[in-house]
């Protein structure tokens, strides 16, 4: 069994294989045996891969954090590159409901749930930077 470090200091591909199951239209990885799904890939298809990614990062600092990050993805998140962080995470909103936040308010009171987390958030971004070099930097 691999060490936690040994996580963040090998290279991608020998930490990752993609999983994907077009007929179930599921977006997923497994990772050191374990399979991370997206809950979000009908919403922002485009950032599965950077979203599985975080999640791997993330459940290997705190379960927990994992948890809050795949409930918030799941109603309507994105990732969007920053200079400074790396990423920032970024609410999907639509009126409706449907396919992201209702509104800034309600993504305002869920996110709270990431507070405990502030640092871990941060340290996880910039990890998802480095794991994905090529990802393009916000000017």
């Amino acid at each position: 069994m691999k060490r936690q470090g040994d996580l963040f200091s090998a290279p991608q591909d020998e930490v990752m294989q993609p999983v994907c199951h077009q007929e179930e239209q599921v977006h997923n990885i497994l990772t050191d045996g374990r399979v991370y799904m997206d809950p979000g890939s009908d919403i922002d298809p485009d950032g599965s891969d950077l979203w599985l990614t975080l999640f791997t990062i993330a459940d290997q600092m705190n379960h927990d954090l994992y948890s809050v990050l795949m409930y918030l993805r799941g109603t309507g998140l994105r990732l969007v590159p920053s200079e400074k962080f790396g990423f920032i995470l970024q609410p999907i909103i639509d009126r409706e409901g449907k396919k992201g936040w209702s509104s800034k308010d309600e993504y305002d009171r869920e996110k709270k749930c990431l507070a405990p987390y502030r640092t871990k958030v941060t340290e996880a971004l910039k990890k998802l930077l480095l794991w994905n070099p090529a990802s393009p930097q916000a000017s």
